[in-house]
């Protein structure tokens, strides 16, 4: 598997400049996800890293970069397979969440718009 950072257990130093973090994980035969929210403390400096935190998550680009940088680290590893795995995986979320947006947006709309009935 591959690591982005080094192990924070393994170097002390990165520890004492975490101010906040998001975790997520998911545990083995589970589905749903496990979401980890640390603070060094509830001073501004704090508060104000969980906001960047937060804004990040709902950014497209961050999502690409994160897509970008594990399709890095798996080609590296020579894992090819797994990144078309992942990559497949990704893409049918995205196609579902289209799909069930289509169906919102449709659900929303009557079946016969008002303009129609005096045609």
């Amino acid at each position: 598997m591959f690591n982005f950072f080094k192990k924070t257990e393994d170097n002390p130093e990165i520890n004492d400049e975490i101010v906040a973090s998001i975790s997520y994980v998911i545990k083995r035969g589970e589905k749903t996800a496990l979401i980890d929210v640390s603070l060094e403390n509830y001073e501004s400096e704090s508060i104000d890293a969980l906001c960047s935190l937060l804004e990040i998550l709902g950014d497209d680009g961050f999502y690409v970069d994160t897509i970008n940088m594990i399709k890095s680290s798996l080609l590296k590893q020579g894992k090819g397979d797994v990144l078309i795995k992942l990559l497949s995986g990704v893409e049918s979320n995205i196609h579902k969440k289209i799909l069930n947006s289509a169906k919102e947006r449709l659900r929303n709309e009557p079946c016969i718009k008002p303009s129609e009935i005096f045609r």
